[in-house]
């Protein structure tokens, strides 16, 4: 028998140890435990750990031409055992209608939490979509992204044909276009007025009996005539 196996055999009859034998008959220290039970003792480690909740939000739907906004409140929370320290907090995309306009606190003791609100303004039609970036000493964590997503409303017209060559007609004679007026956005369209600007020998005509006098609201998807 070698030594170091026969150390190993006398120490393990009187419980704990302060060390453990490898195969290779090195002597190394061994886990504290207790002296009584023979309980290994293991140290806490100690770590931030962040919890963002919630982890995305969608804002909703906002009329961009009514200069509408809505705020949302997101917490960031340290549950684990040590400083969590927020180094940094941005959006990807910095031209996004999305702000952070407050963040209380960016050190946080454990089970200490924060409040980040973010402000939704659209300026364009269509749907919005960015993230929130958190950087952080979470050592498993180190980056937490938070989605965010919304709609801008807002009307948008379109001419059919926008253009229109009549090109040459007999004198005596006569022809007509038919303008097709068009919502394409995702609101409301109201017409409130129409210049027709020619030469004395062209004419508008706008059949008010058919489609009613001005204003006209024409929804999201509908066109006139």
């Amino acid at each position: 028998m070698k030594w170091g196996y026969a150390l190993a055999l006398c120490l393990g009859l009187f419980g704990c140890s302060e060390y453990k034998i490898h195969s290779s008959d090195q002597i190394v220290p061994a886990p504290p435990c207790d002296e009584d039970t023979g309980i290994v003792v293991v140290e806490p480690v100690l770590e931030p750990d962040i919890a963002v909740s919630p982890d995305g939000n969608y804002f909703g739907s906002m009329e961009v031409l009514d200069q509408e906004e809505f705020f949302s409140h997101f917490t960031i929370m340290n549950v684990g055992t040590d400083t969590l320290d927020l180094t940094d907090i941005y959006l990807k995309d910095p031209n996004s209608p999305y702000e952070i306009v407050d963040l209380s606190l960016d050190s946080l003791e454990p089970s200490e939490w924060t409040d980040m609100l973010v402000r939704f303004q659209p300026e364009s039609a269509g749907s919005k979509n960015d993230q929130i970036v958190i950087n952080s000493n979470d050592p498993d964590e180190p980056v937490v992204e938070v989605d965010l997503k919304g709609d801008g409303l807002a009307p948008m017209i379109r001419l059919t044909p926008e253009w229109y060559d009549f090109g040459q007609t007999q004198a005596g004679c006569s022809e007509e276009l038919e303008v097709l007026v068009e919502n394409i956005g995702t609101s409301d369209l109201e017409v409130t007025q129409i210049v027709f600007s020619s030469t004395p020998d062209m004419e508008l005509i706008i059949n008010q009996g058919l489609y009613g006098a001005l204003p006209w609201t024409i929804q999201p998807g509908v066109s006139i005539p």
